[in-house]
């Protein structure tokens, strides 16, 4: 009886088989550095001096993050630094930073002195995403994630750096309408990218100036209905926010 079952479920232990390998590989691959308040660090390189650096400030962003939001998160948050974010995930193009199943991926901060000053600020970025994705359960409009993510952390392109690409793209031509937006996130043009993250923060940022912290929490709370929170719609808000930054 026993031998039967076996070979009826051979196929399923092999299965179960493969993704325990899978595991202990992933577990060892890691070697956990540090631990915070809110964080532990694993990596799978000599990263304890990166580690040092920005553990005060993804502390000190945790506590801020959490107040905009306006709510409260026991889940310690797992970051992993790889040597080749881009090889661990399995993609063709480098990344620097991923947020998804509920942790932060990073990639080596160890390429160049001005790459390792901003690496400081990605983990910022992709902590956002992690606690909006926890408050909202993953649902989201991208332009509005990226856009947050940036405009609360600050990076890791600073204010500074944004104004530059927008005032390049206002030369050309090239600020995006909004039911753009979220297109010019799937491209390959690093160009287009980088002009919506700025716009994003920039309409993020306009939100707040215009209507109040408290308003983009309730439209957090409120699963991004612009209509019930500003009593319009994000294209109205955003036609907004173009005619009065851009046609000036």
């Amino acid at each position: 009886m026993k031998i039967k079952y076996l070979k009826k479920h051979k196929q399923y232990i092999k299965i179960i088989l493969l993704v325990l390998v899978a595991s202990n590989v992933h577990a060892n691959k890691l070697e956990k550095l540090a631990e915070t308040e809110h964080f532990i660090y694993y990596s799978e390189i000599s990263a304890a001096d990166y580690i040092h650096e920005i553990s005060n400030s993804m502390e000190e962003k945790y506590q801020s993050y959490i107040r905009i939001f306006g709510c409260t998160s026991k889940q310690t948050i797992e970051v992993d630094i790889y040597s080749s974010l881009k090889d661990e995930l399995k993609i063709p193009t480098m990344i620097n930073g991923y947020a998804g199943l509920g942790k932060i991926q990073l990639n080596s901060p160890y390429y160049s002195k001005e790459y390792y000053e901003y690496m400081k600020k990605v983990p910022l970025h992709e902590l956002v995403h992690v606690l909006f994705n926890r408050l909202n359960n993953g649902y989201s409009e991208r332009w509005f994630s990226e856009g947050l993510a940036e405009y609360l952390s600050d990076g890791p392109r600073t204010k500074s750096e944004r104004n530059g690409y927008l005032n390049n793209a206002v030369q050309n031509g090239k600020i995006p309408k909004y039911y753009e937006l979220n297109k010019c996130f799937n491209t390959t043009s690093i160009d287009t990218m980088m002009i919506a993250y700025s716009v994003t923060a920039g309409f993020i940022e306009y939100l707040v100036t215009r209507y109040g912290e408290e308003k983009l929490k309730e439209l957090i709370h409120m699963k991004l209905r612009s209509s019930y929170v500003y009593k319009r719609s994000f294209d109205e808000l955003y036609s907004e926010y173009y005619n009065e930054i851009f046609n000036n």
